[in-house]
């Protein structure tokens, strides 16, 4: 994980390997990254615990957001009891203890990386309605796909947000949601900034393959996931060469950008489900011997 957030340019303010967790566990590590000025989210990889109660009560009282990975879904249990000595135990329990206290489950360490660094630079969403636009409706709809696999709403814009697409786009794109574009156009940023400021949207994911000619909107995209107070993921993809300079520029400004449209739809699910688990989370009792 430490290597591919290198090789990705994911910040990380610490890493801690517990090992057996002989004399510091992760309730110590949590409540430790929790008070640091430098930590904006917290993840987790989890094999096993041996008092499951006290972790995720760890969790609850954390102000740091925070994701999990537990691994053990098929039985590994011996494997993994060999190398720490934590049985990895019930994974629906465990899956199901972090939704009650408040914590998102991912499935694998990119999607824990991808959550992490989008929740510690952007805001958080308030709801699982996400609002797409795509510049090429091929990678539009895998992320539309995706999202709905994972339970995440893709409402109906409003109609004055209609309104304004339809005033901006000629009348062969899709201004439903997802709004499609047809193609990068100059004006590509004016729709994004009028999905992101509907009522009806929690969060915004953008899709566009670069084209040198016209760059990314940064301008248009600058500031904005803080004015409407949702977070703006932007997805893309190009030669390496010609979209690195726009790709940091846009990344400068504070919009996370992944290069696949799986990356970009799996991490603002992991956020809607962070929305989701939050508004229901009530602890309550938790299996001890999970």
């Amino acid at each position: 994980m430490a290597f591919q957030a290198t090789r990705e340019r994911r910040g990380i303010s610490a890493m801690v390997g517990l090992g057996n967790r002989a004399n510091v566990g992760f309730e110590e590590v949590i409540e430790y990254l929790d008070a640091d000025p430098d930590t904006g989210a917290i993840v987790l990889h989890v094999e096993g615990t041996d008092d499951a109660r006290s972790l995720l009560e760890t969790c609850y009282d954390a102000e740091t957001p925070i994701f999990a990975y537990k691994v053990g879904e098929a039985d590994v249990g011996d494997f993994a009891e060999s190398h720490t000595g934590a049985l990895t135990g019930d994974h629906a329990l465990y899956q199901a203890g972090f939704a009650q206290y408040g914590v998102p489950t991912v499935d694998s360490t990119s999607q824990l990386l991808d959550a992490g660094h989008v929740a510690a630079t952007a805001p958080l969403p308030d709801g699982t309605n996400v609002g797409v636009v795509t510049a090429q409706a091929g990678p539009g709809i895998i992320i539309a796909d995706r999202l709905k696999q994972a339970g995440v709403s893709l409402p109906p814009l409003e109609d004055e947000t209609r309104a304004t697409v339809n005033e901006i786009l000629p009348g062969i794109t899709y201004s439903a949601n997802p709004v499609d574009t047809g193609r990068p156009m100059p004006e590509f940023g004016e729709v994004v900034r009028a999905v992101a400021a509907d009522e009806n949207v929690d969060a915004v994911l953008v899709y566009e393959l670069h084209e040198a000619a016209l760059g990314f909107p940064t301008e248009d995209l600058d500031g904005l996931a803080e004015s409407v107070g949702k977070p703006v993921v932007f997805a893309t993809a190009g030669p390496e060469s010609l979209l690195e300079p726009d790709r940091e520029e846009l990344e400068s400004v504070g919009v996370p950008v992944f290069e696949s449209p799986e990356r970009a739809a799996d991490t603002v699910a992991a956020l809607a489900e962070y929305a989701r688990v939050n508004a229901d989370a009530a602890p309550a009792e938790v299996v001890d011997n999970a």
